[in-house]
């Protein structure tokens, strides 16, 4: 078996959990889009068959957001057993209600590269149930704090008050990733302090806009009042290109610009970048966020909002305990997670660390 097989097995196997005869539809782009790699589709369907499933391949156009989804393509999801999604409208999908019982899947190895590594080959079921901790720790906390090298210094409260329901914290995906990346995003509730903007601001890729990431000549301040930007501070023309650029895409998406809806922070240490970013910076940025060096915040317009902040190598707290320290997922560190990890003894190093996404 070739490595980027066993990548699929995982996909398939652990994530999907699909059986034999169940109809499994996979999504994907079209051809040249420069974004998925020409040809992972059927690699995976080509495996997929060989394991007895009733497998379509399908590949729509490119659609401005979740809401001008074709109904064709919609019909076909409410068929099928499991959707897989090799393609962005799997991240334009996952805060939406989707057609159908079946299972939802986005899958993020872009290429074969990527299915040959580590990334894909980690069992998928050992981070799911690093994720289901993590969650179950932060929405049982009361506040948080956020510190990054360059100068954010933010404090906020998990929920409003501790009479509201832990789940209404986060924002909960619709569509299951591979590999599991990150939690859901966490709602923004007194949210105070600064936040350092740097790099890019990207898209969240839920609406297709045009010029949809600013690259930033010198990290620009924000700050926060309340959970919205009040203020920004730094370098007079980079910060009037930010304010250009948060005025033009709220126009574009409605809303408030300046709200800060929700943030969060990759949980997968095996997420890396090899490409140049200028080469496609939302291409990197949908996948690198994946790394605990990434931190980023959805902000400008309607939930989740339509920009997505760039921090690195932040220092994160959740009632006093630090879950990451200079980009460093340390909540892997405690026992009770080193225990989790001796269960998989063919994957020891799962927990190691890759730092090159790019920057």
């Amino acid at each position: 078996m070739t490595n980027y097989q066993a990548g699929i097995n995982n996909l398939l196997d652990r994530c999907i959990r699909i059986k034999p005869q169940q109809r499994l539809l996979i999504i994907g782009e079209p051809e040249r889009t420069g974004y998925y790699e020409d040809g992972i589709c059927e690699l995976v369907a080509k495996q997929a068959q060989g394991n007895k499933t009733d497998v379509t391949v399908i590949k729509p156009s490119m659609v401005s957001g979740p809401e001008d989804i074709d109904p064709s393509v919609s019909q076909a999801i409410g068929q099928a057993d499991h959707t897989l999604f090799l393609s962005r409208l799997g991240d334009q999908m996952r805060f939406s209600e989707v057609h159908g019982t079946g299972s939802k899947t986005i899958c993020y190895t872009l290429d074969q590269e990527l299915l040959g590594t580590e990334f894909a080959t980690v069992p998928w079921d050992l981070f799911k149930q690093i994720h289901d901790r993590l969650l179950a720790r932060i929405t049982d906390a009361q506040s948080y704090r956020i510190t990054c090298p360059l100068g954010t210094q933010l404090t906020g409260q998990v929920r409003a008050n501790a009479e509201q329901p832990a789940d209404t914290a986060v924002t909960e995906f619709t569509v299951k990733p591979f590999p599991v990346l990150i939690y859901p995003p966490l709602q923004c509730t007194e949210l105070n302090g600064q936040l350092v903007l740097d790099r890019y601001l990207a898209s969240t890729s839920v609406k297709d806009i045009d010029n949809n990431h600013l690259k930033l000549e010198r990290p620009v301040i924000a700050q926060i009042e309340q959970s919205r930007i009040v203020d920004f501070e730094g370098d007079a023309n980079t910060v009037a290109s930010v304010k250009t650029q948060y005025h033009r895409v709220g126009e574009l998406a409605g809303g408030d610009p300046f709200v800060v809806n929700s943030w969060h922070t990759g949980i997968y240490p095996k997420t890396f970048y090899s490409r140049p970013i200028d080469d496609d910076v939302q291409r990197w940025s949908d996948l690198a966020f994946g790394n605990p060096r990434y931190t980023h915040f959805h902000t400008c317009g309607d939930n989740p909002g339509n920009i997505a902040t760039a921090m690195f190598d932040a220092t994160i707290s959740f009632d006093n305990q630090v879950f990451w320290e200079a980009g460093r997922f340390v909540f892997l560190d405690q026992p009770e997670q080193q225990e989790l990890l001796a269960q998989y003894p063919d994957h020891p190093d799962a927990f190691r660390m890759r730092w090159d996404i790019g920057i």
